[in-house]
């Protein structure tokens, strides 16, 4: 199942364009709830629903909300949510957004899914989820050479006992030896 449910972009309680995943739970009355609460002011805030955060940024009176899993933390729910709006602001004009009905940019909507796919794939960009995954390997590498290490030292352990066995055996032969030369 998907990490994101739900990306919207819309101004004051209108909805401009939306990305539903389709497996996702529905939404709707609590997103119209959270667009009547959110500030028009710039900013950005995450909410607590359920099992899942909402993120939102507000910018120029536009809001960009996505809901999504709580496995999935802030960073990558931001990093999409700029991006969006990146994308979105580049694509049309104030006076285009503040025309536009209900629904009025819905051509944006391929964008925004496709932008949640990437965001769900882990952010190509995202630099700390590879570094992560390099720890991870390393640690993997370390705790196998120590493994190694441990199991060689065991054999080593054995190979000094019984080289000490031999020594000692070695000595004992040599003192018998000695005695029964001189018995002869």
């Amino acid at each position: 199942m998907s990490a994101i449910h739900h990306v919207l972009i819309a101004r004051d309680s209108i909805v401009l364009a939306e990305y539903k995943n389709p497996q996702g739970e529905d939404l709707e009355s609590v997103i119209s709830i959270l667009l009547d609460k959110i500030p028009n002011k710039d900013g950005k805030l995450t909410y607590i629903y359920k099992s899942n955060l909402v993120h939102y940024i507000t910018a120029s009176e536009i809001t960009y909300l996505c809901i999504s899993s709580e496995s999935l933390g802030r960073r990558i729910p931001f990093t999409l949510l700029s991006d969006i709006q990146h994308r979105f602001t580049k694509s049309y004009t104030p006076s285009q957004i503040a025309a536009a009905p209900v629904y009025g940019l819905a051509e944006f909507n391929k964008q925004i899914c496709e932008r949640t796919q990437w965001a769900e794939r882990g952010c190509p960009g995202d630099s700390t989820k590879h570094i992560r995954d390099e720890i991870d390997q390393v640690k993997q590498v370390m705790v196998q050479n120590i493994e190694g290490v441990l199991e060689r030292g065991e054999r080593i352990d054995l190979l000094v006992n019984k080289t000490d066995n031999l020594n000692t055996q070695a000595f004992a032969f040599r003192n018998r030896s000695t005695t029964l030369r001189r018995q002869m």
